[in-house]
């Protein structure tokens, strides 16, 4: 009984992925806007693949990983100050954990999942917006 849950768990070590298990597939982004400060608050989209999130800048929101670009869409309340970025994602290092670990699987399991990737943990969008006089 003892070798069979001893079993079970070494099998379950390879079935999961590495950054599956240490990063997850899911982390939180710092949003935060530059310029137009004069126009108030700043509402911002924030979409990838997976989902979107509204905030009000600056702001922390946890985005679903995605190996697809990050997009955040920033405007004022009245529509005046815009502003846009898009970031791409990166590789998560934590998945060459599967190469020892993990093998073939632990990549499936890491790239089903999107924690095979990640954003940069803070984000700036530049705002345009016209000049007050």
């Amino acid at each position: 009984m003892m070798f069979m849950k001893l079993s079970a768990a070494v099998l379950l070590l390879f079935v999961a992925g590495c950054a599956s298990i240490m990063e997850g597939g899911d982390q939180i982004v710092n949003v935060q806007t530059t310029g137009c400060e004069d126009y108030g608050a700043i509402q911002c989209t924030v979409v990838n693949d997976d989902g979107s999130s509204i905030l009000t800048a600056p702001a922390s929101v946890n985005v679903e990983k995605d190996k697809d670009a990050l997009t955040i869409s920033c405007q004022s309340k009245d529509g005046m100050a815009q502003g846009e970025k898009i970031v791409e994602s990166s590789y998560e290092a934590m998945n060459a954990g599967n190469l020892l670990l993990g093998g073939i699987i632990g990549v499936g399991v890491d790239a089903a999942t999107g924690a095979m990737w990640k954003y940069p943990s803070s984000i700036i969008v530049p705002m345009r917006c016209p000049s007050k006089e």
